[in-house]
């Protein structure tokens, strides 16, 4: 079935499916997609089941196999394919099931063992049992057959094991071993029965109680192929253990196990969630009662949470929270581990809006509280205001008592009106688009209304529809007027404001404040200088071109009078970087802990804003339990959670660690002495020599080396040194230690990088040199407005530079007040005119401030491109802008989507040229490829490609499991991809899928590919313009 319906007024579309003649029950899945007025498509599918019949049969055996010389209760039921009990006339017929082992097959006896005629009554139920004295053991085969009132046969079957008490020869298709039970929950203490089967008939068994011990064990001899044996269970196991059974022939060993539950007794609460009443109006306040009772229906004294969200939220993610009960008192896994003696060898290789006031308040949770206590009679009173949201609300209340009592429960209450005013508009605007807005008003009301009045303002200025008509609604009706706006320049936002009233004074009114971004990309040019040799420096702005034209905007100046206030300009960059993977997320926290313990009682401390003190304060534990959580279970860490392990990043991780646990967090101790390999390599570089030399400092005075290890470690320590000091060199900022062909894009990274390493390595030796002094001198110099280079790189200097400072014991109270109240006063904007531009901006200092010094400018600007429309773009050179990269060639292509299906329903998307489709209207798909080349084999790059305004992501992956990227996010503006190793001269793809939502004219701002510690390695796509027509234009 394909194809398109309508809604009626009550929002409701009715399908007839045929059903066709099937002798078998199935499922068919239903998948429907809904548009709205604002072209918002919701997506939602549903499995319902077919029968044979007009009802199925279920057999459920009291237990899972019977004793041949016991009871046999059997129960059937009868029930339509919607739950409903059905009455039912049945023959039951018990088969012997035969094993044919040449054929490898089961087949049935000739004649039915068992014969029997029941009715379930309008229950659908019925009760019968087996004869209790069977002359034979073995597989059994009980067929349930009645017949509906449309004569369809309707059958059910379950297959039964009989065992003897001796066991028995059976002939059977088994495994080398399997233990069923015949109960496989209790309610209260009693016995469980097990059968043994195996295909060895000379081996011995060990079958084991476990859980969280081994509670009793038995041996067994399998003398025949099918063996019973009896435990006796106490329900103070509860809530669950294990029966496994381990059986040893040559090198093989053998395992299997099966699990009883046992209930835990008197552990869940009942609560009950009572609005005040079903539905309530925006901004109103919502009174909800809640009483907690005790599983005998007693009021409970509770300590409750309660959360209004709204609902639609888990339309986009489903909620995956546990159940309370079962989370504290869960099944436990079994904690028995069983192993042998012999070696193995392992080989392994859109957003939603929709009272005359102005509803602007579109919070998705209105409340939120964990502190909720029930009184004497197991009731609470909760009050709030709700937000303008017109949504169903879900209410979560969950809770326990002081006996350890847990319950939690969810209701639903909705918020409406009767006139309800939405508009269809993008997540966000740039500037220049031209982009249409829908304003949409539905009738929520049995009962027409004559005529309504809209406006559509754009920061307070009415903006006219397209098409002015006369807007009347019928019961439960809807309307739309579209209208145009080109975004305006220079704003960072816009508040758009669409009204509805009726003749009566009547209506709705909704404002969204949508964000606004530069039709160009923001670009910046930094420089550094000093009060010593480097009094002068000269910023040169990118040169205009075919493709782009750089606009400058303003020149930001800061002066650094100490290393301190570079540690705290660049620690709260650290804080705002948009992205946080497991390196960002360790260089966030650690810089942020040897920050406060080095400026803490000093009077630099005043200097750190407060909010930026707050955040650090709170995201140094979160930063090491992100990291704690992040490890593999083999150890190890990725750049993600769960991603590959990472040899550097897995050392980063665990120096993080070590360095937390020495600031008083508690952190698990490691130690890996593997330096001696190493240390006397004859080639190593600098990165790798002082790393060596602090992992050495770290052994030392730990009280367990023997002699001849201390002896090692100081003669290779010595010999890391005098490494060190012979790599050195100078430029113009002065000592440094220089990078490796590739490391400044690789992990290790690039001369300030390694300098700073070879500054921490000096210092744990105890070096008192003044290299020491000379490096954090070459450090500030290299400091560029804010930051260093990198996240890593600023982490990585900032720790250096708090090592410094700590071995130096410098008295940091010794600062002006100047500093002290008004750290601004050390930082410069300088505005420019935007008209009248320069090649060249030169900037000059002068004053008797000391040597060290720095102060460091950056020129920032926009990159405002000259896009050409799709379709010529289409049939242009496909290439990037190459005046604005270096070592990386991008380019991205941009094909319409046609989605067909074969003749089995299996849908595939074809990529067309868009100039062959001829126009692209709202409502088509967009494949977006990037595709890209590297000179060079780089590591950790990201690529963000731009979204254009109106479209929304359907799939942010086209190529479904074919990801060449370790990471991709998907923000409002924009798709982020991550990888974590490029290889020279391999073209790399990645692709998803856009979806146009509104007409209008958008420009698609250019992707660009960066490598992540090394910002002037990067590749730029050409910008291109999509037009998008409405259905009707």
């Amino acid at each position: 079935l394909q194809g398109e319906k309508f809604a009626d007024t009550g929002g409701s579309a009715l399908l007839k499916i045929a059903a066709g003649n099937y002798p078998y029950d199935r499922e068919i899945t239903l998948e429907a997609s809904v548009t709205d007025k604002s072209n918002i498509t919701i997506t939602s599918s549903k499995t319902i089941k077919i029968g044979r019949g007009e009802y199925f049969i279920k057999i459920i055996p009291e237990e899972t196999f019977f004793n041949a010389k016991g009871d046999k209760k059997i129960k059937v039921k009868t029930a339509a394919h919607n739950g409903k009990p059905v009455a039912a006339n049945l023959e039951i017929n018990l088969f012997r099931y035969i094993w044919k082992p040449v054929e490898r097959v089961y087949v049935h006896d000739s004649r039915p063992f068992y014969t029997k005629k029941v009715s379930t009554d309008k229950d659908g139920s019925a009760d019968f049992s087996l004869p209790a004295d069977f002359s034979g053991d073995g597989e059994y085969d009980l067929i349930a057959k009645g017949y509906d009132s449309r004569d369809n046969l309707i059958t059910g079957s379950k297959i039964l094991w009989i065992y003897s008490e001796t066991g028995g020869d059976i002939d059977s298709r088994f495994r080398e071993l399997e233990v069923s039970l015949n109960k496989n929950s209790l309610e209260e203490s009693g016995e469980v029965t097990c059968l043994v089967k195996s295909r060895f008939t000379d081996s011995y068994v060990m079958l084991s109680l476990e859980g969280r011990d081994v509670y009793e064990t038995k041996v067994i001899k399998m003398d025949k192929h099918v063996v019973p044996v009896t435990f006796k269970i106490d329900t103070k196991l509860a809530p669950n253990l294990f029966i496994r059974g381990a059986m040893q022939r040559g090198r093989a060993l053998y395992v299997t196990e099966s699990e009883v539950t046992i209930p835990v007794d008197d552990v869940k609460l009942d609560i009950a969630l009572t609005p005040e009443k079903e539905t309530y109006g925006p901004g109103e306040t919502a009174k909800i009662k809640v009483k907690a009772l005790d599983m005998n229906g007693k009021p409970a004294a509770a300590d409750l949470s309660l959360a209004a969200v709204d609902d639609s939220v888990f339309y986009i993610r489903s909620d995956y929270t546990p159940e309370i009960s079962g989370f504290f008192y869960s099944k436990i896994s079994n904690w028995v581990i069983t192993t042998y003696s012999y070696p193995i060898t392992l080989l392994a290789g859109a957003g939603k809006d929709a009272g005359v006031k102005v509803r602007e308040d579109f919070r998705d949770t209105a409340f939120w509280e964990a502190n909720i206590k029930t009184d004497a009679n197991g009731e609470a009173i909760v009050s709030f205001t709700l937000p303008d949201n017109l949504t169903t609300w879900r209410l979560t209340v969950r809770g326990h008592d002081l006996k350890g009592r847990m319950g939690e429960v969810r209701k639903k209450f909705l918020s409406t009106q009767d006139i309800i005013a939405r508009i269809g508009k993008p997540r966000f605007f740039v500037e220049g688009d031209k982009t249409g807005l829908i304003g949409i008003v539905n009738n929520n009301t049995d009962s027409g209304i004559e005529s309504v009045a809209t406006e559509m303002k754009a920061d307070g200025k009415i903006i006219q529809p397209d098409r002015e008509f006369k807007i009347s609604l019928p019961e439960f009706g809807s309307a739309a007027k579209n209208y145009t706006l080109t975004v305006p320049e220079g704003r960072d936002s816009l508040a758009l404001e669409f009204k509805a009233l009726t003749p009566g004074s009547k209506g709705d009114a909704v404002k969204h404040t949508v964000p606004v971004e530069k039709r160009g990309l923001q670009y910046a040019i930094s420089g550094s200088g000093d009060m010593q040799s480097n009094k002068e420096i000269t910023l040169k702005p990118v040169k205009t071109d075919e493709d782009f034209e750089f606009v400058p905007e303003e020149i930001f100046i800061t002066v650094n009078p100490s290393p301190v206030t570079q540690i705290i300009s660049a620690v709260e960059y650290l804080n705002e970087y948009p992205y946080g993977c497991i390196e960002q997320t360790i260089n966030r926290f650690l810089p942020n802990l040897a920050m406060l313990k080095l400026l803490k009682g000093s009077g630099y401390d005043k200097a750190i804003p407060a909010k930026l003190k707050a955040e650090v304060e709170s995201s140094i534990p979160d930063g090491i339990q992100r990291i704690i959580k992040a490890q593999n279970y083999d150890g190890s860490w990725g750049w993600w959670e769960g991603d590959r392990g990472n040899t550097y990043l897995t050392g980063f991780a665990m120096y993080s660690l070590h360095q937390a646990k020495i600031y008083g967090y508690a952190v698990s101790d490691w130690h890996h002495p593997v330096f001696k390999r190493i240390a006397f390599s004859k080639e190593l570089n600098p990165y790798q020599a002082a790393n060596l030399t602090k992992a050495l400092n770290s052994f030392k005075g730990k009280g367990t080396l023997q002699e001849h290890e201390a002896r090692e470690i100081d003669d290779a320590e010595k010999l890391l040194k005098k490494k060190i000091n012979e790599s050195a060199k100078r430029d113009s900022s002065g000592i440094y230690w220089p990078a490796s062909k590739g490391q400044s894009w690789n992990w290790a990274g690039g001369d300030t990088e390694i300098t700073a390493h070879v500054l921490s390595a000096l210092l744990s030796s105890g070096d008192k040199s003044a290299v020491t002094a000379q490096a954090v001198s070459s450090l500030s110099k290299r400091f560029k407005s804010g930051s260093w280079n990198s996240t890593k790189e600023s982490g990585t200097v900032i720790l250096a530079l708090c090592d410094y400072l700590t071995s130096k014991g410098m008295k940091l109270d010794k600062i002006s007040y100047t500093i002290n109240s008004n750290p601004e006063s050390l930082e410069r904007t300088v505005k420019l005119d935007k008209n009248s531009r320069s090649e060249s901006y030169k900037l000059t200092v002068s004053g008797s401030n000391s040597p060290d010094t720095t102060y460091s400018a950056v020129l920032r600007g926009t990159l405002y491109f000259k896009p050409k429309g799709l379709f010529s773009f289409m049939k242009s050179e496909k290439r990037g802008i190459k005046a604005l990269s270096n070592g990386v060639d991008a380019r991205r292509e941009i094909s319409y989507l046609n989605r067909v299906k074969d003749m089995k329903m299996q849908e595939y998307l074809v990529p067309q040229e868009v100039d062959e489709k001829g126009k692209i209207t709202v409502g088509d798909e967009l494949l977006v490829r990037v595709k890209f080349r590297a000179d060079e084999s780089f590591g950790f790059m990201m690529l963000q490609d731009f979204l254009p305004a109106g479209f929304e992501v359907v799939k942010e992956s086209a190529y479904n499991e074919f990801q060449p990227y370790s990471r991709v996010e998907r923000r409002d503006n924009r798709m982020v991809f991550f990888f974590t190793g490029i290889e020279k001269g391999k073209e790399y793809e990645v692709a998803y899928v856009i979806r146009a939502e509104l007409p209008g004219s958008f420009i698609m701002r250019p992707a660009r590919i960066e490598c992540m510690y090394e910002e002037s390695i990067q590749g730029w796509t050409l910008p291109t313009i999509l037009d998008i027509y409405s259905e009707k234009n």
